[in-house]
Order: C-alpha cells, then structure tokens, then sequence
C-alpha cells in the first residue's frame, strides 16, 4: 500500500511539475520604454507624469477588459515597464499611452480625466511629451508579484529591442521566434515607422482624440458630438489630419495576424 501510494504521489508532483512549466511558458507582451526628454522635465512634473501613465493604464485595461495582476511600474529614473497578458493588445497599450502622454502637456492638473475639448489646442514647435516603447512578445518563464521582478523571453526581447532603439526612434516590437532578418519582422518594422511618423505628428487636440479612438473604437462620431459637444466637422477633420483611421485600421491589423504567430 505504502509502495503504491508513493507512486502515486510521485506521479501527481510530475504532473504538478509539468502543469506549472506550462503555465509559466504563457506567451505575454512587455512593454519597455522610457520617456523622451525626462531631463528637460522638473521632477516634481516627472512625479506627476508618472502617476498619470500609471492610471492610464489602469484605466486602458478596465475599459478594454484585459485585467491583469500587474500595473505599470518606473524604474531607473524615467525608465518603465508594463505586462499586457493579451499579446495582441501591446501595440494599441503603447499608442494609447503615447496619445495620453502628448494630450496631457501643459496640462496643470494631471489628475483631471482628460476630456476631449472643442478648442484647437496649436502646438507650434513645442516638444510634446512622448515616450520610447519596445514591445517585447514571447513566454513568460517567472511570474512574481511585480512585473519588473518576473522574467521569460519576452522581458528579454523587449529590453534588448529598447537599447537598440535610436534616439529617434519611439516604437519597436521584436517576437520570439520571428527572425531578425525574416519579411515578417521586416513587415513589423516598415508598419511601425509608418505609424510612428504620424504619432509624432499630432497635435495635443489630435492626440486627446486619438486616445479616445484607440479606447473605444466603436464610438460613432455621433456619440463623440453628443458626449463632449464638438461638432462633427471638427471631428472628422482632426481625424482626417492625424491619419487616425489609419492608426486604429493597423492595430485592427496587428489583433487578427498576433494570435497567428504564437
């Protein structure tokens, strides 16, 4: 009895063992990134900025439905990280996040819900906040409390893809399994510096827009008059100059072709 009982046990921790493997080989995304011109921001602004992505995000994934234990964490001054447990969603996390960023500048309180306005906010030549992100998409081999803790290869891939990033350069993704010189990863990089030149071309009014589209991208232009009183030719014009169809048709894009990948 006790001879079959200890192979019994000792079958249930194999299996234990092999049911936790796979669970920890999740296919995950992680977001690295830091913010552009931290240096030219005053600390007590930074402190602020940091708090505003934080909430951001919570608020991305509450709406969106992609609940996860982790939030979006500063490390090493102004740099961050963030999981997305839904791979797919990480290009659409990281333009949300740039669009907020570059809507909230000048913005005295960072705590006010960033209501889109009917007034054309003119941003000349000022350098509006922005942020460098490196989408990192592979397994997740350690799981701890915090994200900045756990580790697998898509924390590896997105770090590496981040330092690698030129100074220029705001967005970057890098699969695990996708080889650096394959048309795939070639396709990713022409897509995303396509995109970028239009990020980096909004204005605070398009960017408060964009960050709207991107939350709820089935919000009729209807809704949009209706619930902040801007007229649809403002809407559709601000869409129309910041290509945010555009915008919203490549993350559409990057959902359906992800879960192909993994």
């Amino acid at each position: 009895y006790n001879k079959n009982m200890s192979q019994i046990i000792h079958i249930l921790c194999i299996f234990a063992i092999v049911n936790t493997m796979n669970m920890e080989k999740k296919k995950v995304a992680v977001i690295t990134g830091d913010l552009v011109n931290s240096r030219q921001i005053s600390i007590e602004k930074r402190e602020e900025i940091y708090a505003y992505m934080e909430w951001s995000y919570s608020c991305f994934v509450i709406q969106r439905g992609c609940f996860t234990d982790f939030k979006l964490e500063f490390f090493r001054g102004d740099s961050f990280q963030l999981l997305v447990e839904n791979p797919e969603m990480a290009l659409r996390v990281a333009l949300f996040l740039r669009a907020r960023l570059r809507a909230a500048y000048g913005k005295k309180n960072l705590q006010e819900e960033p209501w889109l306005s009917k007034y054309t906010q003119k941003s000349g030549n000022k350098k509006l906040w922005d942020a460098r992100m490196s989408i990192g998409i592979g397994d997740m081999e350690y799981r701890s409390k915090s994200v900045i803790t756990s580790d697998g290869e898509a924390f590896v891939l997105s770090g590496h893809e981040l330092d690698k990033m030129k100074s220029n350069e705001r967005l970057s993704i890098k699969m695990q399994g996708v080889d650096e010189c394959s048309l795939m990863q070639s396709q990713f990089n022409t897509l995303l510096r396509m995109s970028d030149a239009l990020v980096q071309g909004w204005t605070e009014a398009q960017s408060q827009l964009a960050a709207e589209c991107l939350l709820f991208p089935n919000k009729t232009q209807q809704a949009l008059e209706k619930e902040y009183g801007i007229p649809q030719t403002t809407i559709s014009r601000r869409k129309s100059g910041g290509h945010i169809d555009e915008i919203l048709s490549l993350c559409d894009y990057f959902e359906k072709l992800i879960p192909t990948l993994l």
